[in-house]
């Protein structure tokens, strides 16, 4: 590495001493013939530029006039790039010669009054020059804070030939005491405010997206006094510049109180886009400023947090679009609602799109969390799904909850990046932030837990025991008890307590409850059969609704019960979501897994020396489920209908 290093710092070195010779409008003119040619032959910066400004433009302007800016800056940067090492063999005062100041005399006096101050500076123009000229007057001291470079041959050659005519260069590894008594001892100090940050940050808008900011300035001013003043660089004709000061940013309101560092951050934000808004090719756009930080792009972990400029409202946000692909069974859908829910609480700028099958669309968009739903037809192939995703993005980052290798393929066709989720041998080839299994031995592992691991594992906080509620459901009683029944599963007949079972519950219940009770039974369309011959074997009257029902249907319906009998079934899991009291019969699953959500449930279960086996047919007796017996339901549905008769102050 350290002959590649050299081998770069000769032949910098080399482009140094070739463009000594030439006029500095030569340079100009040759930068912009390199940068067009750039914008031709580096693809991955040139989408990097236009993903940029449709992030910045995108409301305003179209992708066309998105590409004709882009193509202008290459050449604005080739130029630039050129220039700046001229500028930089060049003696100060010829350098000034080719400057105007834009507002410079609120600045200058602003330096002069408070003995000092921060140039916040903006990646525009041809930077060097900065270096070059006295930015607050020829009596102000100058220094400037530098992150060094990686190649040390051309980072010392740098140093050397910038520095010198009352130009001094800290080092920002080496601490922030330098700057500070350099402020204090009447200085200026200078920096470049606009690159991605990462994780030491401030999150604040800029150009309404969210982008992590270094708050060094303002702790600076904060800790000095010094005002912020932001500066860009513009073209005012061939190989001259006009460099504009913004507005001066106080460390104190109007009636005398200090303002947050993280405020002034924000408020630093704001100022630098004004600026580059003015000439938008001239800024640094194949800079990735809005990058998406990995693994924890949610942005809850990260302690400096969130804010805003004044007058800024959260509403005004872009979006930070995460695309999540749905589990494919009612019930995982279900059970990974905290999950987005956790994921939606991630980021103030968060959109989510779930990708799902075409079933499972009403339920989506019943979540109040989720803002777009795709809905993906049954046969669908990976191509066609990629395309339903391409259609409906861009977006900054994908999520899987299913395991299959086909469900990453899909994202990844698509061009979504990151994508997180569980990854085997095979799928961690394609997902790009795999979730570790849990190691540790313990206690089975509930899904919805496992789903939430995903979730923390980008940034999410899992704590909040909101994420885990279920809807407030109260219906009130008038007089009949309302009462489901769910006796299929699609899963197989190892997890269905025997149908002439729920027949003689429903009689018993119906004598213990003083036939005060109506009842209706729910499931898919393959289960007609059975309850069929549920409710032709009832002595009570049974509603059938049985495959008749589409999921905001069964939705409405669920939400009118005050409880429901049922197995270990999607609608179980769909019924604890909205709150609904279950009295849920599990015998060849396990409940620790996939026991339903919320409170108010009562779990009947006899474990057997077989159980769990997750079969879908039991091979031997089924006496997991034959064990359990009629009176078990009865009680625990009458201590349900109680609890929820206690909570409403009616009668049982």
């Amino acid at each position: 590495m350290i002959v590649v290093h050299y081998l770069v710092f000769l032949l910098f070195r080399g482009l140094e001493s070739v463009l000594a010779f030439l006029p500095l409008w030569v340079c100009s003119v040759i930068g912009g013939w390199l940068g067009n040619l750039a914008y031709f032959v580096w693809p991955g910066a040139r989408r990097r530029t236009v993903r940029n400004l449709l992030i910045a433009f995108g409301g305003e302007i179209g992708i066309g006039e998105c590409r004709r800016i882009g193509r202008r800056h290459f050449a604005a940067l080739g130029k630039n790039v050129l220039c700046g090492i001229k500028l930089s063999l060049m003696r100060p005062g010829s350098v000034e010669k080719r400057v105007r100041y834009e507002n410079a005399q609120a600045a200058l006096e602003l330096a002069e009054e408070h003995s000092g101050a921060i140039g916040a500076i903006l990646h525009m123009g041809p930077w060097p020059l900065l270096t070059r000229i006295p930015l607050f007057g020829p009596d102000v001291s100058r220094a400037h804070l530098y992150q060094p470079l990686g190649n040390p041959f051309l980072d010392r050659h740098l140093l050397r030939s910038r520095s010198g005519h009352g130009l001094v260069f800290f080092d920002q590894r080496q601490g922030y005491y330098g700057p500070m008594n350099h402020l204090r001892e009447a200085g200026s100090l200078s920096l470049f405010v606009d690159q991605h940050a990462g994780s030491s940050g401030v999150w604040c808008p800029f150009f309404g997206r969210l982008a992590s900011t270094t708050n060094l300035p303002a702790l600076l001013a904060l800790r000095t006094g010094a005002p912020i003043i932001p500066i860009g660089i513009y073209p005012d004709g061939v190989a001259r510049w006009r460099v504009i000061y913004g507005d001066p940013i106080r460390t104190t309101d109007d009636g005398g109180c200090e303002i947050s560092s993280a405020k002034l951050t924000a408020t630093l934000n704001q100022a630098a886009e004004r600026i580059v808004r003015r000439v938008p090719e001239e800024w640094f756009w194949i800079h990735e400023r809005w990058k998406t930080p990995r693994p924890e792009f949610l942005l809850s972990a990260y302690r400096r947090g969130v804010e805003y400029p004044p007058g800024f409202r959260k509403e005004h946000l872009k979006p930070f679009r995460i695309l999540i692909r749905s589990s494919n069974w009612l019930g995982d859908a279900c059970m990974s609602v905290p999950t987005v829910r956790a994921i939606k609480q991630g980021r103030p700028d968060a959109e989510i799109t779930i990708l799902c099958n075409e079933n499972l669309a009403e339920l989506w968009r019943a979540v109040r969390h989720v803002d777009h739903v795709v809905a993906r037809p049954r046969r669908a192939s990976v191509w066609k799904a990629a395309r339903l995703i391409r259609r409906a993005g861009p977006f900054d980052a994908g999520i899987l909850f299913p395991n299959s290798i086909r469900s990453a393929l899909e994202m990844k066709l698509a061009g979504v990046a990151p994508v997180v989720g569980y990854a085997d041998a095979l799928r961690a080839r394609i997902v790009d932030q795999p979730v570790p299994e849990r190691k540790t031995p313990g206690p089975p592992e509930h899904h919805a837990w496992r789903y939430l691991r995903i979730a923390q594992a980008i940034g999410a906080d899992k704590s909040d025991p909101d994420l885990y509620a279920s809807r407030e459901h109260h219906p009130r009683f008038e007089g009949t008890w309302r009462v489901g029944l769910c006796p299929g599963a699609a899963y197989g007949g190892a997890k269905r307590w025997p149908a002439e079972r729920y027949a003689k519950a429903v009689e018993a219940l119906h004598q213990r409850l003083e036939g005060q009770a109506e009842w209706s039974v729910y499931g898919a369309p393959n289960e007609a059969d059975l309850a069929a011959s549920l409710t032709a074997s009832c002595p009570v009257s049974l509603h059938n609704l049985v495959g008749k029902t589409s999921i905001s249907e069964l939705m409405e319906r669920l939400q009118s019960l005050h409880v429901l009998i049922t197995n270990d079934t999607g609608t179980m899991h769909l019924a604890g979501l909205l709150g609904v009291p279950t009295v849920s019969i599990f015998g060849s699953t396990e409940p620790a897994l996939t026991s339903p959500l919320g409170k108010n449930h009562r779990i009947l279960r006899k474990h057997v020396e077989c159980s769990p086996c997750f079969l879908r047919e039991c091979p031997l007796d089924f006496r997991c489920m034959t064990r359990i017996e009629v009176h078990d339901v009865v009680e625990a549905t009458l201590a349900v209908l109680k609890n929820g008769a206690e909570a409403l102050g009616s009668p049982t």
